[in-house]
């Protein structure tokens, strides 16, 4: 494999991270419009924000990154643009947070007061 192929690769991390930021976007949309226990909401919007933390801080850890070949250079065709990880600060900080979270709504889903 050439390095402008392999760097052409989706990240499987970043699809995951996109998939969990929209459950956790749709699932506290979801949970605020229903009409549940105060137990079972606060356990789902926790494990809701957990969710979205893990996508934003993969997503910040995935920047875009332009692909130079010699025809970009030339100008004779339009910049390429990849994802791949390169770790920030930020994005890690939303990453423990993410996993802090969701310890957080697995105890409010098992011992509910």
């Amino acid at each position: 494999m050439t390095r402008t192929t392999q760097s052409r690769q989706v990240q499987p991390l970043l699809v995951a991270a996109s998939v969990a930021f929209t459950m956790g976007t749709a699932l506290s949309i979801f949970v605020l419009n229903l009409r549940l226990p105060g137990h079972i909401c606060k356990a789902l919007l926790l494990l809701a924000l957990a969710l979205a933390f893990f996508g934003l801080g993969e997503f910040l850890n995935h920047p875009r990154r332009r692909l130079i070949t010699p025809e970009t250079v030339k100008g004779t065709q339009k910049p390429q643009f990849y994802r791949k990880r390169k770790t920030c600060g930020l994005g890690n900080l939303l990453d423990i947070c993410a996993v802090i979270t969701l310890f957080l709504a697995l105890s409010a889903f098992l011992y509910p007061r």
